[in-house]
């Protein structure tokens, strides 16, 4: 029996206790919320005997196999270090947390401390959801993937105070979900978050983003937590579109596809299919049974933190796209390159030609702050790459050689990238910058996997 401190006592934290007492392997040992009183509440309204705490060191002094986190997002941070360098191992709550900073801190400590960090995707845990892909899996490869999702979500409490409510606390989800409906990895995104008149959120309730995944495959979604009215399913509406059909599932029960049968006629003919939901355990119950495997076998999970971080990243942008917005940085780039050229082909002297560079170089400045805030941050530490196509004993023209296409595959096969972003998601989270590909093969959730994840 592995006992469980569970940090945070609110209507998620409910959730998790009765998964965690459901579960024939678990028991919880404390359970912790900084709110007085507010674990004990919590213990008493599901009738157990429990140790409650308001700090989570004082239950890790009590003792526990593991943490799951159900905290707020702000604090995730926080406990996840703590827990993993007590050498307790952690089932956390999406998101991972608050930045891309913050989330390589998280993956650090638990390269650091050689303990497993997952977090919980708990829509990749869905019989519907794995009929689907198995009719996608059959698209000959997906070069478009659509979903729209609008519910009006009237929550009240922390949700309506947060920035970014609907990427970061919801949108996660669905970004997760398509990469693991696809099998891609994002490559980059033009992102635009709002807020509708309407709104009684205060800040960030509707978004539309457009992402480029591996392959030049292209992911669009579509979202509200504001739209009263004619909601779609909490899982969204699903359409992939491949070389060989459309597959489609409402995200209830309704999961079907199209297969071009032959290759005649104006409308291709096709065969029609459906996929009844697999019975499997499903929501936060799967990922419960995924990181207690996990432990047992020393496996990777879906969700283990050097694979989720790659889900994270494609919710943040670039600084200064928080702020101004990606049209306005467009705009003042326009602005800066027309007047830097007209002021350097009016220019009769070296000081009005500075100027003029001047404002050029702050519309290219502007081009790059719009078009690719993640790419410093996505490489920390790979800012260059050296290509191998000048023979370093000769400096002569006739020494230059072009890359041929092996040479050009093998030299890229050898960099390896981490996905690390860095921004927060602001009024228009918008990013033009190359995410990594990740890897192929599982990982071990130990020190060595410093040089294969992302840190």
């Amino acid at each position: 029996m592995k006992r469980a401190i569970l940090v945070g006592a609110g209507g998620m934290g409910l959730a998790w206790a009765k998964n965690l007492l459901a579960h024939s392997e678990t028991e919880i040992a404390a359970w912790v919320d900084v709110k007085p009183g507010q674990a004990k509440r919590s213990a008493d309204a599901l009738e157990i005997d429990v140790a409650c705490f308001e700090s989570l060191s004082d239950a890790i002094r009590q003792g526990g196999d593991f943490v799951v986190d159900v905290s707020i997002p702000d604090a995730h941070e926080a406990v996840t270090l703590e827990s993993l360098a007590a050498g307790l191992p952690v089932l956390g709550e999406k998101p991972m947390t608050v930045s891309m900073t913050s989330a390589r801190k998280m993956v650090k400590a638990s390269e650091d401390a050689g303990k497993l960090y997952m977090v919980s995707q708990s829509r990749r845990y869905d019989g519907r959801q794995t009929a689907f892909k198995s009719l996608v899996d059959q698209l000959g490869g997906v070069g478009i993937l659509n979903v729209d999702f609008y519910i009006g979500a009237h929550f009240g409490g922390f949700r309506d105070e947060m920035q970014n409510v609907l990427i970061l606390d919801m949108a996660i989800h669905t970004f997760d979900q398509a990469r693991h409906i696809s099998g891609l990895d994002p490559v980059s995104v033009y992102a635009e978050e709002f807020n509708p008149d309407w709104s009684w959120y205060k800040h960030g309730s509707s978004a539309t983003c457009l992402f480029e995944m591996e392959g030049g495959a292209k992911f669009n979604y579509r979202g509200s937590w504001c739209s009263d009215g004619l909601h779609t399913s909490w899982e969204g509406e699903w359409r992939a579109v491949g070389l060989s059909g459309t597959a489609k599932w409402d995200g209830h029960v309704d999961i079907q596809a199209d297969f071009v049968d032959r290759a005649e006629g104006f409308h291709r003919p096709v065969r029609h299919l459906t996929a009844d939901p697999v019975d499997e355990p499903s929501g936060i119950a799967g990922s419960l049974r995924e990181f207690l495997w996990a432990l047992e076998t020393g496996g990777t999970p879906k969700g283990e933190c050097h694979d989720n971080i790659k889900s994270l990243a494609m919710v943040f942008g670039g600084f200064l796209v928080d702020i101004l917005g990606m049209k306005k940085i467009i705009g003042l780039a326009f602005i800066g390159h027309l007047v830097g050229v007209v002021i350097y082909l009016l220019a009769k002297d070296g000081t009005t030609l500075f100027i003029g560079t001047l404002f050029i170089g702050i519309g290219n400045g502007m081009v790059e702050a719009a078009c690719n805030p993640l790419t410093v941050s996505l490489y920390p530490e790979n800012k260059t790459i050296l290509v191998p196509a000048v023979r370093a004993h000769s400096c002569r023209a006739s020494s230059i050689r072009p890359l041929s296409s092996k040479r050009l595959h093998r030299t890229r096969q050898a960099t390896r990238h981490g996905i690390n972003a860095g921004g927060r998601c602001g009024q228009t989270c918008a990013a033009r910058g190359r995410l990594s590909q990740g890897e192929s093969r599982p990982r071990r959730h130990t020190r060595s996997a410093r040089d294969r994840g992302a840190a």
